[in-house]
């Protein structure tokens, strides 16, 4: 039989493989017992794809106190995101839908995986989740998801997850794990940038089925999925006790103090072994292993010639007032 797409054969590496299978690997582990784990002051990474979040996951991981779904700080650069790697597990309304569940709802023009369109206008009221609609069954298995992670790399330590689906969700995220103390991170990078990078890349995935649109159209559906991240992320955090904000620029500027601020933020004891440095081994069953060093401090350069004054006011059109607020005023 002939294989009409080439992207087969980029899963036959054998690091990929070892890559997926310790990302599945929890399904035979699904009926360990989980009694007497508790959670502890769980960390959520919030905001859109590309924006940083991975390489911040590993700065955190590599501490070791830290673990994730696929690993402690000894595989610090595994899947990490529960939404995803849980998806046969988890409700519909905690996961992120792909390759094994179908999605929540049937759009004609965006498909998933989604990446940069779930939370727009069409699509928001659909994934946006009030705790109270939640059944019993549903908040036991994002409980137990997290406690089977736990049991697996450390019972002791603390979980870190960076679903960005959850950034429209912190509110309902924070009412399950409220008796946990549950600790919010939302990571920006500039918008204008953000989002020009994402309607380039949507024919990638959520729109690979329909690639007519223009790419002005692309460039509002995505402004629409950017800003109501943030504003539902921002608004839901006036609920909860444990958050912060952080600009990726402001890192990459100066990381070392950065890391420290998410530490003493997060009650960690800082290591300069969490930051890049030359001669740190990358785990061989690595994804993107290029994000991690040398640190790319100059993020948004290579966009910023290229986004032309109309694609900034179709965005400013409707970014703009949040942008502002987390301390973007243009490129």
């Amino acid at each position: 039989m002939k294989i009409k797409s080439k992207s087969f054969y980029k899963f036959l590496k054998p690091h990929l493989i070892g890559y997926f299978l310790k990302r599945n690997s929890w399904v035979f582990h699904l009926f360990r017992d989980l009694k007497g784990v508790n959670i502890k002051d769980p960390i959520f990474l919030l905001g859109c794809q590309g924006d940083g979040l991975t390489f911040i996951s590993r700065v955190l991981r590599r501490n070791i106190n830290i673990i994730s779904s696929t690993g402690n700080s000894k595989y610090w650069t595994g899947a990490d995101e529960m939404a995803a790697i849980y998806e046969p597990y988890l409700s519909k309304n905690l996961r992120s839908s792909g390759f094994l569940t179908r999605d929540k709802v049937n759009h004609p023009i965006f498909k998933s995986p989604r990446s940069w369109t779930y939370a727009n206008n069409d699509l928001i009221q659909h994934y946006r989740i009030e705790y109270s609609n939640l059944k019993s069954w549903e908040i036991h298995r994002f409980i137990n998801s997290i406690k089977l992670a736990l049991k697996r790399f450390g019972t002791s330590k603390r979980f870190i997850d960076k679903s960005q689906i959850f950034t429209i969700n912190l509110k309902c995220i924070n009412q399950i794990l409220v008796k946990s103390n549950p600790y919010f991170i939302l990571i920006t990078r500039n918008p204008y940038v953000s989002i020009y990078r994402a309607a380039m890349l949507m024919d990638r995935d959520d729109l690979k089925k329909n690639k007519e649109l223009k790419f002005e159209e692309k460039l509002r559906y995505c402004s629409e999925h950017w800003n109501n991240s943030m504003s539902h992320s921002l608004k839901d955090s006036l609920n909860v006790n444990n958050f912060h904000i952080l600009r990726i620029e402001d890192f990459l500027i100066d990381p070392e103090i950065k890391t420290k601020e998410l530490c003493k933020f997060l009650n960690l004891q800082f290591s300069g072994d969490m930051l890049p440095k030359k001669n740190q081994k990358i785990p061989y069953f690595t994804r993107y292993n290029s994000r991690w060093y040398p640190i790319k401090r100059d993020l948004n350069s290579k966009y910023k010639n290229e986004i032309k004054n109309a694609y900034l006011q179709i965005m400013r059109k409707t970014i703009e007032p949040i942008a502002v607020k987390l301390g973007y005023n243009g490129l």
